[in-house]
């Protein structure tokens, strides 16, 4: 028969409620990150033959509410993702919502970009200095 001692349990119980606290820290710390700290898009950046083509993963915002700027060879691409329903019950929250922003040096570009956004994505491309 073995016989836990008191210490024994004090040691399990302690570790179960480091369990618990690093939970609610998590839970908080992800609440804090969605809704207040700056994120960043997923992009990808590719070349043809005549300009580099930056593809930023940005679903739910309209082309006029970004905030585009190329400047001393860095693209500056921000916003701001709205939660339509910020006021829900959320059992899972995984997308980003509020500000976003990315920054990007980008050398041997003219700072004469074009954009578009189709199906979530935002293309921005820089034609290539000659």
């Amino acid at each position: 028969m073995i016989r836990r001692t008191l210490s024994d349990q004090l040691e399990q119980e302690i570790r179960g409620l480091e369990r618990e606290v690093s939970y609610i820290l998590d839970v908080i710390t992800l609440h804090y990150e969605h809704r207040y700290k700056p994120w960043r898009p997923p992009i990808d950046i590719y070349e043809t033959d005549s300009a580099v083509i930056v593809k930023a993963e940005i679903a739910g915002i309209k082309l006029d509410d970004f905030n585009i700027s190329f400047s001393d060879h860095v693209l500056t691409i921000c916003g701001r993702r709205k939660d339509t329903e910020a006021k829900l019950n959320y059992h899972c929250l995984e997308i980003p919502y509020g500000e976003f922003q990315v920054r990007i040096f980008i050398p041997n570009v003219n700072d004469n970009f074009t954009t578009r956004y189709e199906n979530g994505y935002l293309y921005v491309a820089l034609p290539k200095t000659k």
